[in-house]
């Protein structure tokens, strides 16, 4: 059973003030990425500047979620549960992953997505950050904002759901299912060339010795 506060019957002072104050928040860690004004640019900046060094990081990881995850992004922005501190953990837990990790160095550089976005500040994986935004999405629709009462005349706010502590269990889980695709897919991948090989030897045993053609490799 979910622990909850008090009936509700309005609005609450999180939705009033709160929500609102996370939204505008997000819209402004994206401005770098969506068309502004030199001014408007220039007012942001410094904002950021005056509030430290570790404020202006936590702020450049929610500029690159928001066009690495654009979806959950918007998703988080209409929510407004959600705030800087939460994007810069997703960021931060995907960027210092070690299984991760060691599948970007092994994959290399996918220039054909670099072209198309902006820099970012370290390697990142498309089928992560794809699979962790579906599952981000997934887990903040599944948090209520209000239960109903039993009889229907009023509502229940739960308390907070969407905690930073919660939301890393959430990127954890799936980014190990992400290694774990990977894997069964690299293992396909080898099974399949090795019997290619066996193959080809088979047809060179059977041609006295003579090489069969070459099969054509994957066109990636």
């Amino acid at each position: 059973m979910m622990t909850t506060t008090e009936r509700l019957d309005s609005p609450t002072i999180e939705e009033m003030m709160i929500y609102p104050f996370n939204r505008i928040e997000l819209r402004l860690a994206e401005s770098g990425v969506k068309e502004r004004s030199a001014a408007e640019r220039d007012a942001i900046a410094e904002m950021v500047r005056t509030r430290g060094a570790a404020y202006a990081a936590r702020f450049r990881h929610a500029a690159e979620l928001s066009w690495r995850m654009p979806e959950m992004y918007w998703t988080a922005q209409d929510d407004g549960r959600m705030t800087i501190d939460h994007m810069d953990a997703i960021w931060r837990r995907m960027d210092r992953h070690t299984g991760l990790r060691e599948l970007i160095d092994r994959r290399g550089p996918q220039d054909q997505w670099d072209a198309r976005f902006p820099e970012a500040e370290s390697p990142y994986s498309t089928s992560a950050d794809l699979m962790v935004e579906r599952a981000v999405v997934e887990w903040l629709r599944e948090c209520p904002h209000r239960l109903i009462t039993v009889t229907g005349s009023g509502s229940m706010r739960p308390r907070s759901t969407v905690t930073i502590h919660r939301l890393r269990e959430v990127v954890d889980t799936t980014v190990a299912e992400t290694l774990e695709l990977h894997r069964r897919y690299d293992d396909e991948d080898s099974g399949e060339g090795s019997d290619r090989e066996s193959d080809r030897d088979a047809d060179r045993d059977a041609d006295g010795g003579e090489s069969a053609a070459p099969v054509g490799g994957a066109p990636f």
